[in-house]
């Protein structure tokens, strides 16, 4: 009997979180519902680094991620300005020149951004 009761837990404590990531990727979905595992991953990355205050730049995001450079740079445009060949342009993050060195760039979220990331965050921090 005890078992069944942890199992129980255990299950309810699973789907209860299964709910809250679902609920927390919704604004995604309702963003754009065609978009990929590695879009999504690219601005909470961005976010994630921002939050514990630590630079990261395309090609760390890329290797982080585990995806090829031009997905990189796909994902990077759709987040940030758009390019004329990629789909995109929400401004929910920038890039910025690192301040050490001119060659390398910086991921950082906007105000849009950061808004958009309290809506992913709110069912998670519930």
């Amino acid at each position: 009997m005890i078992t069944t009761d942890i199992y129980m837990s255990k299950t309810t404590q699973h789907s209860a979180a299964l709910r809250q990531i679902i609920e927390a990727l919704t604004p995604f979905k309702d963003h754009d519902a065609k978009m990929q595992v590695s879009t999504v991953l690219t601005l909470l990355e961005i976010a994630a680094h921002q939050e514990e205050g630590v630079k990261i730049h395309p090609l760390s995001l890329q290797k982080k991620i585990g995806y090829q450079s031009g997905t990189a740079t796909r994902n990077i445009y759709y987040w940030c300005e758009g390019h004329k060949d990629v789909r995109g342009g929400h401004n929910y993050a920038r890039v910025e020149a690192d301040k050490t060195d001119g060659r390398r760039r910086e991921l950082y979220l906007t105000d849009k951004g950061a808004a958009f990331m309290q809506r992913v965050l709110t069912p998670l921090c519930e």
